[in-house]
């Protein structure tokens, strides 16, 4: 990859197609980056690549379009607010362009620089600052382990299918804010995308056999070089929720060993506290040791563990109704020594038989002090309904604050409620068109920016 030189770095105070630097340019391992001000006063996230170069990299105009269709992907997800803020699991792509460089060369020596904007995330740290904190409660924990996976179901959608491939405790960040009862709750923002891959489109960097992960929290594809997959997020996501949730931490010790994660040597985990039942503390601790299993296939799904996370035990007893192929091997290349980047596969073996979808016949409603109630197809949802359960319920929801959709097998939310009343959230995110449910989701009234949430229902769907 190309190093950065003199002419790739900037003071505070440059202008940068109308963005001024606030601060003196970072160098990172593939770019340079700082805080700017765009043309219209908002602080933005400024970067410059170093790799691909245009010069260099033959692959430099297909990541140029593959960070488009990225940006259009994570588009989707990027819920706006009332306010106008951003809601959604990731930062928002503001603006690519190109820009001739490096700056005080003759013209016919210039080529273009490739540059992207992003939001600025404010008022956040990252995950690995609040675990090392003393005030950091285990309800806390629980909410980060909730609203990341969330975030990684969200991304290894049907709708999006983005690979994240180079998570860690510090490309997690969170936001906090707080309930409408005044409890406190987090936000989370997923960093660091530009090099994430698209499941169902090859990265263009791929002859190179450059696929990027970080010490201590690779994933068994990363170190058999194989091309990392949803599967692959999963193996770190157990990773990250080990140090998270359990007295063991990290249960490699941040150590990325081939021949010990083969071993499948990490412990079923010990919980630092409950999820309110031993049931429901048996099903967590089951499904993270399932997520450190050396074999892809045999990993739960984001959503499976997210299921487990927010819902029942009742996910814990399901399998996927279709399994990933592994990724084919690759002949060995040597160990990187940092960010390992694996050879091409082979060519991919045959593909399984698509399954028939999965099909649900009921919705039930819940909250901890009843067995829920039944929701019927297009039934509109508001506080007459919800008092059967929660005598304060008008209290929080409007007389329609929500619609419950069936389509094709599937059940979605819709949000009902007229302006100025609450708002509906998903998970704590807010309903913006039909959303789709799963078992153990929380539908909740919520403020008109959901940084803050009342009355939860647990959804139960089963067929």
């Amino acid at each position: 990859m190309a190093t950065p030189d003199c002419n790739t770095l900037w003071s505070a105070g440059k202008v940068i197609h109308g963005y001024t630097m606030l601060e003196d340019a970072h160098e990172g391992s593939n770019s340079v980056w700082g805080k700017a001000k765009s043309p219209t006063g908002q602080t933005v996230f400024f970067k410059k690549y170093t790799s691909p170069s245009s010069m260099f990299d033959d692959w430099y105009q297909g990541y140029v379009e593959y960070q488009k269709e990225l940006k259009r992907r994570i588009d989707q997800i990027s819920v706006t607010d009332a306010k106008g803020r951003n809601t959604g699991p990731t930062y928002r792509f503001i603006e690519f362009f190109e820009q001739m460089g490096p700056d005080g060369v003759p013209a016919n020596m210039q080529s273009p620089d490739y540059y992207q904007v992003l939001e600025y995330i404010d008022g956040a740290k990252d995950l690995a600052d609040y675990l090392e904190s003393s005030e950091t409660t285990w309800n806390d924990r629980k909410t980060f382990a909730s609203v990341f996976m969330f975030a990684m179901k969200t991304l290894h959608s049907d709708q999006v299918k983005i690979i994240h491939s180079d998570l860690k405790p510090k490309n997690l960040l969170l936001i906090p804010t707080q309930k409408l009862d005044g409890s406190r709750t987090y936000q989370i923002k997923i960093i660091d995308l530009d090099v994430s891959l698209l499941a169902d489109k090859q990265a263009p960097w791929h002859a190179t056999g450059e696929y990027i992960g970080s010490p201590g929290y690779y994933s068994p594809e990363h170190l058999r070089h194989q091309v990392p997959t949803a599967k692959s997020d999963v193996f770190t996501c157990g990773l990250i929720l080990y140090e998270i949730l359990t007295t063991e931490g990290h249960p490699y010790n941040r150590e990325s060993d081939l021949q010990i994660y083969e071993a499948y040597g990490a412990p079923v985990p010990h919980l630092l506290d409950t999820f309110g039942s031993p049931e429901k503390d048996t099903a967590v601790a089951n499904i993270l040791h399932r997520m450190l299993d050396p074999n892809p296939d045999n990993r739960p799904t984001a959503l499976e563990v997210q299921r487990i996370l927010v819902g029942g035990v009742n996910a814990a007893m399901r399998r996927p109704a279709s399994v990933q192929s592994p990724a084919p091997a690759v002949p060995a290349t040597p160990p990187p020594v940092s960010r390992p980047m694996p050879t091409p596969p082979a060519p991919a073996t045959a593909p399984v038989a698509a399954q028939p979808p999965q099909t649900f016949a009921f919705c039930k409603l819940k909250n901890a002090a009843s067995e829920g109630i039944r929701v019927f197809p297009n039934s509109r949802i508001g506080y007459k309904f919800l008092e059967m359960i929660e005598p304060q319920a008008k209290k929080y929801y409007s007389r329609e604050h929500f619609q419950i959709l069936s389509r094709d097998g599937k059940w979605f939310v819709k949000h009902l409620a007229p302006e100025g009343e609450n708002k509906t959230a998903l998970n704590g995110v807010l309903v913006e068109g039909d959303m789709e449910l799963h078992d153990g989701d929380i539908i909740a009234a919520c403020s008109q920016d959901a940084s803050r949430t009342a009355m939860p229902l647990t959804v139960e769907i089963g067929g």
